[in-house]
């Protein structure tokens, strides 16, 4: 059974078979890159993910006075400086990782006398108390009591031998923690430090810092993961080859150029220069006389043949400054000019 192919413009089925054959090279390297690149990716991920979170809570704790009924002020408030007794604190510290661990540490609690700029005196509160235990969490809860009394003493003390008061005198509490996680994953070395400050001064005051601190972090490990984008693209790299493959054999095989594509201003302009170029004189239109013609237009190039060989004179064959006008052909005879442009070949005469 024959199949009817669809005629296509030379130009055109040219130009789609090679829009087809570039798309179809394309998809096969496209599918060569993928299938050669590989699916599987390094990926870091936490091996072991840890917590900690350390605080100072305190109370303060009044002497008899007439203004507050009760005996302890809780935090956040104004205090007045002669009506405290003592400070009540609490150092908590909690740390806490998802897996088990060996955990080791440290912790102390140091109290700092300072005048920004000037001086500054540490006392230890709580001396180095070493921590330790096996499993996930670590929690310790330390109270102690701060007679601020006698800092206050103590900074009258030094503002006598120095002889200068103390600028913006304060007494900073700051617990410090270190610990060491060992697990199978690695180490982890971890230190906090929150901190307390109270004004040194004889009025009233609030106190202030950084008393709650947390952390938190991980222990990363590399592992081999399948890339599931690679995946992906390998498998919609599949569909565009075949299917372009296909594609481009039906086109070629159900196609055909155009038959009888002629220029038709070709094909009169040679059947002239084939029955009468002996007779035919080439020029250029720029050379054509300039003056007034009287021109007569005649229907054939037979009959411009005819009047040419009664005077005796050549044919002319001018070109067209537009390469796509057809020619025109002149017979001159002083300042009349015989003129005939084809259309078509009928137009050129019998016997064509």
């Amino acid at each position: 059974m024959q199949v009817k192919k669809k005629q296509l413009g030379k130009k055109i089925r040219q130009a789609l078979l090679g829009a087809l054959l570039v798309l179809f090279v394309a998809s096969i390297y496209t599918l060569y890159f993928f299938y050669h690149k590989s699916t599987v990716i390094e990926k870091s991920i936490p091996a072991y993910r840890y917590q900690q979170k350390g605080e100072l809570a305190y109370l303060v704790k009044l002497k008899p006075n007439n203004i507050y009924p009760e005996p302890i002020l809780g935090p956040g408030k104004t205090y007045f400086t002669k009506l405290i007794d003592q400070i009540n604190l609490s150092f908590n510290y909690r740390f806490s990782g998802d897996k088990a661990a060996s955990l080791k540490g440290a912790y102390n609690i140091v109290a700092t006398v300072e005048s920004p700029e000037m001086w500054r005196k540490d006392f230890v509160l709580v001396p180095q108390t070493g921590l330790t235990t096996e499993g996930k969490t670590l929690t310790f809860n330390k109270n102690f009591s701060l007679n601020l009394v006698s800092f206050h003493e103590f900074l009258k003390m030094i503002n006598e031998e120095s002889g200068v008061s103390a600028r913006e005198p304060k007494l900073i509490i700051k617990a410090n923690v270190y610990l060491r996680a060992a697990s199978k994953e690695g180490l982890v070395n971890e230190g906090l430090a929150p901190t307390m400050i109270i004004p040194l001064t004889s009025g009233e005051f609030k106190i202030g810092g950084e008393n709650s601190t947390q952390k938190s972090g991980s222990l990363s490990k590399t592992v081999v993961v399948t890339d599931p984008a690679v995946k992906k693209k390998r498998t919609a790299a599949l569909i565009p080859a075949p299917m372009l493959g296909l594609l481009l054999i039906l086109f070629f095989f159900f196609t055909e150029n155009k038959l009888g594509e002629v220029d038709e201003r070709k094909k009169v302009i040679d059947l002239i220069w084939r029955k009468y170029g002996e007779r035919l004189v080439k020029v250029q239109e720029k050379v054509l006389p300039t003056e007034k013609l009287n021109i007569i237009p005649l229907n054939s190039l037979e009959d411009l043949v005819k009047v040419a060989d009664e005077l005796g004179k050549p044919v002319i064959y001018q070109e067209k400054a537009n390469p796509g006008d057809f020619p025109v052909l002149y017979v001159f005879e002083s300042s009349i000019a015989f003129k005939y442009q084809p259309g078509t070949d009928k137009d050129i005469g019998p016997g064509h």
